[in-house]
């Protein structure tokens, strides 16, 4: 019975059932057997045949120790899968607890919420961007605890995500009316799977980059104040950035200028040429005059042609 019983506070693995249910009919059946032996052997003294007596004695004592075997056998098999299962239990456990340490250091706030959009995970990372923490939020619903969620549209790409699509959004506003924080942040939600891949809730990454998005905006008025035309090229040669002197100077708009290359703006008899001579800046770039001792050119929406100095 103690052997195999449930040791106090500890689950009996369910694997081992059917084992032990066998062990236990195999170690009952010799037992019946050795009863069976020694009746026989009872009945045999009675009636004086003692040769018989010591057969049945021997085969007693051999089916005993077969017995014996069967206890021992169990015990070492229940010993060997119950330290595989720790072990088992054991490794997940360590990967859980550095799923958890990666979740807590992150230095971005990460929210997982169900198909209710109840959240049922809010990092520090959350606590710190709201000023919400986790004991008043979980098992609320993410829009009723943060309205700048669904005025940010957020409602929709948190739904996408329990569709099992992956979604970003960039530069979304918020604001928390009970700190009075605001700014913007950027956020990417994919879907959470269970145990056999039906989708069971949704996970967010959300960044906060209200510092990026304010010193873009002090970049852009400094570009805007300039009393030259500027532009800003990626290195594909597409202008990304233009001011209100360039769109004054050549005629076009920013939004006409954004992602055209910069040969639209030079003469035709120099587009190939520059396009070379841009290939070969982005190859080895430092500030520089363009074209030393060249006339430069420069043209216009309506096609006029300039002097220009670049």
């Amino acid at each position: 019975s103690q052997l195999f019983a449930a040791a106090p506070g500890k689950a009996t693995p369910i694997a081992l059932r059917d084992r032990q249910a066998d062990l236990a009919r195999r170690i009952a059946e010799a037992l019946k057997e050795i009863q069976d032996h020694e009746q026989s052997a009872l009945e045999a003294r009675v009636q004086g045949s003692l040769p018989g007596v010591r057969r049945t004695r021997v085969l007693s004592v051999v089916t005993a120790v077969l017995a014996c075997f069967l206890v021992i056998g169990s015990f070492f098999l229940i010993e060997s899968d119950v330290s595989e299962r720790e072990r088992v239990e054991g490794t997940v456990r360590r990967e859980k607890e550095f799923s958890q340490a990666l979740i807590r250091s992150s230095m971005d706030g990460i929210l997982a919420y169900d198909r209710e959009f109840r959240v049922t995970l809010w990092n520090p990372g959350m606590e710190s961007l709201t000023g919400i923490s986790q004991e008043e939020i979980l098992g609320r619903r993410a829009f009723d605890a943060l309205p700048f969620l669904r005025e940010a549209g957020a409602d929709q790409t948190m739904a996408a995500a329990l569709g099992g699509k992956s979604v970003v959004a960039t530069d979304e506003p918020y604001a928390i009316a009970r700190t009075g924080k605001n700014g913007y942040f950027e956020a990417s939600y994919s879907s959470l799977r269970g145990a056999s891949g039906e989708i069971i809730g949704g996970l967010g990454i959300i960044r906060d980059v209200t510092e990026r998005k304010r010193a873009e905006g002090k970049f852009r008025d400094l570009l805007e104040a300039a009393p030259d035309a500027m532009g800003i090229a990626d290195q594909e040669n597409r202008i990304v950035l233009a001011n209100a002197q360039a769109e004054r100077l050549f005629g076009y708009t920013k939004k006409e200028l954004i992602g055209q290359t910069v040969e639209m703006l030079l003469p035709e008899s120099s587009r190939d040429s520059h396009a070379r001579h841009a290939a070969t800046y982005f190859a080895l770039p430092h500030t520089r005059r363009m074209g030393t001792g060249l006339e430069l050119l420069g043209r216009r929406k309506d096609g006029t042609i300039f002097p220009a100095e670049i």
